[in-house]
Parts: structure tokens; C-alpha cells; sequence
């Protein structure tokens, strides 16, 4: 019995190196930062950063490659590569700048493409100009504590940063000047691989590389690295795609509204006003919607029928889609669809869902059909509609002064009293009533003609004048 136990215990042994050969192989996260910071690079690191995570990833590389953008975003996402418990790596794919180089700072590691640079992080407003002293002073100061607080263990980082976002303080070491005062300090990748200090250590940087591959066989050659690379659902791409066209859209917009505003009612200036508006605050949110793709349809769906219902009666085509639009997602609502698994579609996929939706329509019409013919009769119908008919008010267009005033007939032809934009006064036959133009506007002592009757007031247009020729 001795002798098996110690041939166990030597066969254990020996299975322990094979064991250690197979946890060799690492698999490593890469989440591309691209474009200006903004809202939706933040659901996009964040998006990635849990993904790691669920997937028990340890170690994840920011693709930086960007020229800055919001300061407040920058703060959410520097909190939120704090909150991973793994190793994150930034790695300077050809420019880090501004907000860029502040996120970078307080990861654990600094790679460098050969072409990156990485620095100028004052803080300025979003049209670019300088923001008042007073506050700058508070938001250097505050970013300058949380980036001591996050790289204590970095010689360098915290002085590099405030050289980076203060043109007067003057960076020194061992006697060199790495950034005279009266600038901002941007480093090369040559210049943030220099060592300094006793005992010598880089700049900034870990190492100069071509890609992330050859980032991590750098960092650990006895490691085999395999690569995730995060793919970017259709509402982060969507989101980035609004927010660089955000000023276009928002221009766009009030015109828009403008033109609605100079014409009576409410109309397609209007409603495409109002839609490109609401495209602008889109593109800030859009990009959460990342796995609920079928909630966003089902609204927008709701959107096309609501324009074809009340704003646009009769177009067919916008109800048309907003129906097919609201079948599609109730189907995609009820597909087991599993979140990295799922390829292409499937028909076998919908089979059970569309049996399903179409119970529940057959459901909804039948009893659609037997409320229709059988509430009327019922006492609970009487209670809640009126059995009588109420006559429909008749119309009175005069205004205050004169409550008594006659409808002209359509025809007549009066002068404006008032400028009409496009709404006004004007007077017929010695009596004043309220008047809208319908397109563009109208000045004082304009001669109209009564078009018709619109509401509550004439709609009335200017009198072309009798040509004698004809």
C-alpha cells in the first residue's frame, strides 16, 4: 500500500507542470476608443470593460486613437477603468490627445504605436476656446488629485499630466527640461520610452509597438494571448455617426421650426423640426440601447403610426411600416436569441413566436368583434357615452370688439391691419377679424381675399393685382 501511494503521489507531481502549460494561454480584451470622447464611447467602454469581466477576461487593452472631447465623460470613463479589477493597457494607436492622454493615465500600462503621440490635456470648452481661469483651475486641480490618487506607484505620470495641461508650469528631471514653460507638453513615442532617474525608468511609456499582439508578447513571451476585439453594436455605431453631425442636425432642426413657425398648423416642417431635435438628444443615449434593439423598434414603430394617424392621414406608407415594424419586434421580442451565440436567421427561430402573435391577434380581433356587438346593448355602455346627439357649435370669427360680426363670404376681398405672421387682423367691410396667411407673411395694409375658413379665423391671401392688359 505504501509503494502505490507513493506512485500517486509522484504521477500528481508530474501532472502539475502539464497544467501549468495549458493555463499558459491567455485571452485578452480590446476595446477600440476611436473618434472624439463623448457619450457614446463611454456606453462603449463600459460595454466592453463588463463584458471582460462576465467573461472572466483579465486583462483588457484601450485602443486609443483620438483627439479629445468632453471632460465630463473623460471623469466617467477614468471611473470606470478604475472599477475593473484586471490589468488594463492602453496602447497610443497614433494620437491620445487631450481626454485621450487623461484616460491613458490611469491605466496600469502605456504602450505606444511608432507614430503615436500622446499629451495637450487642458481643458477648454467644446467650441474650443479657453473656459474662465477659475474654473479651469478647479478642473485641473481636481483631474490632477485623481490621477495622483490612481498612479502613485508612477514616478512620472502625475508631473507629466499637470505638464500636459499647464503652459506655465515647467517639467525638470535630472536636469533636463522635458517641457519649458509658456506650452503644452505632447509627447512622441521616442520621447516616452526615455529612461530617466535612479534607478532608470521610462518616461511614460512601456514599449514602442506595431499592434496589441506584439504589445502583449512584449509584455509576457511565455504567454499565449488570444484576442477578443469588441464589435460595435448598430446603436454605438449609430450613436457616434449622430454625435459628429450633432451641430448640422440641431441648425437643421430650428430651421425647420422656424419655417413651422411662419405657416399655419402643424406640418412636415414641423414634425421633421421636432424629429431632428430629438436625433440630437439621440445620439447621446442611443448607444445603451446595446441588446434591446427590439424595445427601440417597437417605439419607433409607434412613432410611424403616430405621424400617419394624426399628422399625416392618408399616406399609407408610413402606417405600412410602422405595422410591419411592430410585428417584426414583438416576433424578435419572443426569439430565443442568445446574447455571442446567435449567427444569422433562422426560420425555425420565429416558428414558435409567430404561432404565438398570431393567437394572440386572433385573440384580440374575436373579442374585438363580440365587445363591438355586444357592449352597445349593455347597461355599462349607457353609462359611459351620451345616447343624444350635440349639435355642433356654429362658428363666430369676430373678434371682441364686436361679437355680432358677420362671417364675410369667401371672396371677399379687405386690407390687413395688422402684420400678419402669419397670424394678425384684418377688416372687411368696416369690421376687423382675426386672419392667418398660409404661406410666408403679410405687412399692414396688405389687400387680401377671404380663402376660406380655418378654425377659429379666415385664412386669407394677398389680392394679386388686375393685370389692364387682359
Amino acid at each position: 500500500m505504501k509503494n502505490v501511494f507513493i506512485l500517486f503521489f509522484c504521477l500528481a507531481f508530474l501532472w502539475t507542470p502539464a497544467q501549468g502549460e495549458i493555463n499558459t494561454k491567455t485571452t485578452v480584451y480590446i476595446i477600440p476608443i476611436e473618434g472624439e470622447i463623448n457619450s457614446p464611447q463611454l456606453y462603449i467602454l463600459r460595454r466592453g470593460l463588463k463584458d471582460a469581466m462576465r467573461n472572466d477576461i483579465d486583462t483588457v487593452i484601450i485602443q486609443l486613437n483620438t483627439p479629445g472631447g468632453r471632460l465630463d465623460v473623460t471623469m466617467d470613463m477614468m471611473e470606470a477603468l478604475q472599477n475593473f479589477k484586471g490589468t488594463t493597457i492602453a496602447y497610443v494607436d497614433n494620437e491620445a490627445i487631450s481626454a485621450g492622454a487623461i484616460i491613458a493615465m490611469v491605466t496600469d500600462k502605456i504602450y505606444f504605436a511608432p507614430t503615436g503621440v500622446m499629451g495637450a490635456a487642458a481643458a477648454i470648452q467644446a467650441t474650443g476656446a479657453d473656459i474662465p481661469e477659475t474654473l479651469k483651475l478647479k478642473a485641473h486641480s481636481y483631474l490632477q488629485a485623481k490621477i495622483r490618487t490612481a498612479t502613485e506607484e508612477y514616478r512620472y505620470r502625475s508631473d507629466l499630466l499637470r505638464a500636459m495641461m499647464d503652459k506655465d508650469y515647467e517639467l525638470i528631471i535630472d536636469e533636463q527640461t522635458i517641457k519649458a514653460p509658456g506650452e503644452l507638453l505632447t509627447l512622441t513615442a521616442q520621447e516616452a520610452i526615455e529612461h530617466y532617474g535612479d534607478p532608470a525608468e521610462p518616461l511614460l511609456s512601456s514599449g514602442t509597438v506595431d499592434s496589441p499582439e506584439e504589445l502583449l508578447t512584449q509584455l509576457n513571451p511565455s504567454k499565449t494571448y488570444t484576442f477578443e476585439i469588441l464589435e460595435l453594436s448598430w446603436s454605438e455605431t449609430s450613436a457616434k455617426w449622430l454625435s459628429s453631425i450633432s451641430s448640422i442636425l440641431m441648425g437643421a432642426g430650428l430651421l425647420l421650426l422656424f419655417i413651422e413657425f411662419k405657416t399655419p398648423g402643424f406640418g412636415i416642417f414641423g414634425a421633421g423640426g421636432v424629429a431632428c431635435l430629438l436625433l440630437v438628444f439621440a445620439s447621446h443615449y442611443i448607444a445603451g440601447l446595446a441588446g434591446h434593439e427590439e424595445v427601440f423598434i417597437f417605439l419607433l414603430s409607434l412613432v410611424f403610426i403616430a405621424l400617419e394617424v394624426f399628422l399625416f392621414p392618408g399616406t399609407i406608407f408610413l402606417g405600412v411600416i410602422g405595422l410591419v415594424g411592430l410585428v417584426g419586434s414583438l416576433l424578435w421580442a419572443m426569439a430565443d436569441i442568445w446574447p455571442g451565440g446567435y449567427t444569422g436567421l433562422s426560420f425555425d427561430l420565429f416558428i414558435t413566436p409567430a404561432i404565438n402573435l398570431s393567437l394572440s391577434i386572433a385573440i384580440a380581433t374575436i373579442g374585438a368583434i363580440l365587445v363591438a356587438r355586444l357592449l352597445p346593448h349593455t347597461f355599462f355602455w349607457d353609462k359611459l357615452f351620451l345616447q343624444e346627439k350635440v349639435p355642433a357649435p356654429t362658428p363666430n370669427l369676430g373678434i371682441a370688439r364686436d361679437p355680432q360680426a358677420q362671417l364675410p363670404p369667401i371672396g371677399t376681398e379687405g386690407l390687413t391691419v395688422t402684420d400678419l405672421f402669419p397670424s394678425g387682423q384684418v377688416e372687411i367691410q368696416n369690421k376687423r377679424f382675426e386672419a392667418q396667411v398660409s404661406v410666408g407673411f403679410l405687412k399692414a395694409g396688405t389687400p387680401i381675399v377671404v380663402k376660406e375658413y380655418k378654425g377659429f379665423c379666415l385664412l386669407v391671401e394677398a389680392l394679386k393685382p388686375i393685370d389692364p392688359q387682359k
